[in-house]
Parts: C-alpha cells; sequence; structure tokens
C-alpha cells in the first residue's frame, strides 16, 4: 500500500495504516512490542499520556521483522 507513503512525508504511522501497509494484525505488533525500543520503532503521540495514540516507524519496524528468526528456534 504505498499511497500511504507518499501521501505524507513522515516516516511515523498510526497503528492502522502500519497494519495495512505491512499486512500484519494489532496483535502481531502488540506481541513484538516488547522486542521493540521505546523511541525507535514506536512512540506515543503525546509523550506524557500513556493511553495516547502509537506511531510507528515505518523504516525501523520493517528491518526488525525482516530479521531471521534465530538459530535456537530452529529445530
Amino acid at each position: 500500500m504505498t499511497t500511504v507513503a507518499t501521501q505524507k512525508n513522515s516516516p511515523w504511522y498510526t497503528t492502522e495504516e502500519i497494519t495495512n501497509y505491512l499486512k500484519i494484525s494489532r496483535r502481531t505488533l502488540s506481541k513484538h512490542m516488547k522486542y521493540l525500543n521505546y523511541g525507535h520503532h514506536y512512540i506515543r503521540k503525546f509523550a506524557r499520556n500513556p493511553r495516547s495514540t502509537i506511531l510507528w516507524h515505518v523504516d525501523h519496524l520493517e528491518k526488525y521483522l525482516c530479521q531471521p528468526v534465530g538459530s535456537a528456534y530452529k529445530k
């Protein structure tokens, strides 16, 4: 879905935009949150509000999700 990227110049996408762009679910993002770094992979739109919208850095998230699974998990 390249139309999202051409409509905005910012690398920060909302959860809805990033799930549509990467074709993954919200639940998949939730599962990976413990491995992602705040400020690098995602931020909150209003930093002091814990219920604020999360914004995702598309380039950093793509790079993370494209990493191969570690050999410890392979059988």
